[in-house]
């Protein structure tokens, strides 16, 4: 196939591509406005909160739906090449159908790329920006995400336990702090201070105005009072303030430290694990729906884009289902986290082949 026809074909693409942006992204977001319409109407913050939140919310619901928008793409591109007559005109001239198709799967695959580039580097901080916008400013929660808590207890390694009087997240500091080390069942060293601060460059807590008592097997007690005491701890304040996560908050690293802590304290993190496997599962769910499209769109012939906008969603909505339901397995310990994330893309990606195998392409 020579480059002009590829790049055509790849040309047809993307205005399809940028209406299905254009149209879901704005369902979504008046989908979201509909629902918080409550809150926001009764707000009594400026407009200028009101326009930054919104402006931080539209990238978080335009990545949501880059998925359908790619398939619908995918559905137009070879739907009106069909009807056009230039698919049959194509393979006459002596291209195979898999050849016609690549350029569109192709730029299923860059949009996937860029979108799974978007999804780790820009979305998580917006979407936790417009988060905390709407929680603190619009809805009046001034505690919302701050990781204020008082008497925490955390086991922050197999034989070592962290006790504070108040515990503050965001700032990265707690009072009335006590680290206890346990061998054998019984407190062998113990550091009691007034404060704790998390320091970013040595990434540990450092106690300040305390004592460090090491306790012998025969119960004699040595103490040391400090002013200032580098603890072990290198849990950083966001991971020791352990809260239920959402998977398009994080990154791929924060879900990774965050899963080697729960593993390091003993809790259980298989719900991190689906949305980590999840996470680097996410690339092939456009390219595995747009698979699954093309047969249907080299079919059926016939057809408007009403079809295939009805095929888009339809077959949208049961890849998210079935994902859904894959995953709440993978988080409920019925299936291993990385089978429960690439279950549907497995599942789809045959489904293509097959369909594809069996239309001749």
């Amino acid at each position: 196939m020579t480059g002009l026809f590829k790049r055509y074909i790849a040309a047809k693409f993307w205005g399809p591509f940028a209406f299905g942006m254009g149209i879901f992204s704005a369902l979504a977001f008046l989908a979201d406005i509909f629902n918080n319409m409550s809150k926001l109407s009764k707000s009594s913050a400026p407009a200028a909160v009101m326009a930054k939140y919104f402006l931080y919310s539209v990238p978080f619901w335009s990545l949501m739906i880059v998925p359908v928008a790619a398939l619908l793409a995918a559905l137009f591109v070879l739907s009106e090449l069909v009807s056009k007559g230039e698919w049959m005109a194509a393979v006459s001239s002596g291209y195979k159908p898999r050849q016609v198709v690549a350029p569109v799967l192709f730029c299923c695959a860059l949009v996937a790329l860029c979108h799974f580039a978007l999804t780790e580097t820009v979305s998580p901080s917006l979407r936790t920006a417009s988060e905390r916008i709407f929680e603190r400013d619009i809805s009046g929660n001034d505690n919302y995400r701050r990781g204020r808590k008082k008497d925490i207890m955390v086991r922050v390694a197999d034989d070592t336990f962290l006790s504070a009087r108040e515990f503050d997240a965001e700032s990265g500091a707690m009072s009335g702090v006590s680290i206890s080390v346990q061998r054998g069942g019984l407190v062998s060293r113990q550091a009691q201070a007034q404060t704790a601060v998390w320091d970013d460059f040595q990434e540990q807590w450092i106690l300040r105005d305390g004592v460090n008592r090491v306790i012998a097997p025969s119960g004699e007690v040595t103490e040391e009072q400090f002013s200032k005491f580098p603890s072990d701890i290198d849990i950083e304040p966001a991971l020791l303030n352990v809260e239920k996560i959402w998977p398009e908050d994080v990154t791929l690293p924060e879900l990774s430290r965050r899963i080697a802590v729960l593993r390091r304290i003993g809790s259980p993190s298989a719900r991190e694990e689906v949305f980590y496997n999840s996470k680097i599962a996410a690339p092939f769910f456009n390219f595995v729906l747009c698979l699954v499209a093309v047969p249907f769109a080299v079919k059926v012939r016939r057809g408007g884009k009403m079809l295939h906008f009805a095929a888009a969603i339809t077959l949208a909505f049961f890849f998210w289902w079935m994902n859904s339901i894959s995953q709440s397995a993978g988080e409920a310990g019925m299936m291993a986290p990385a089978v429960a994330a690439w279950l549907p893309v497995a599942v789809f990606g045959s489904a293509g082949i097959f369909l594809a195998k069996r239309a001749g392409l």
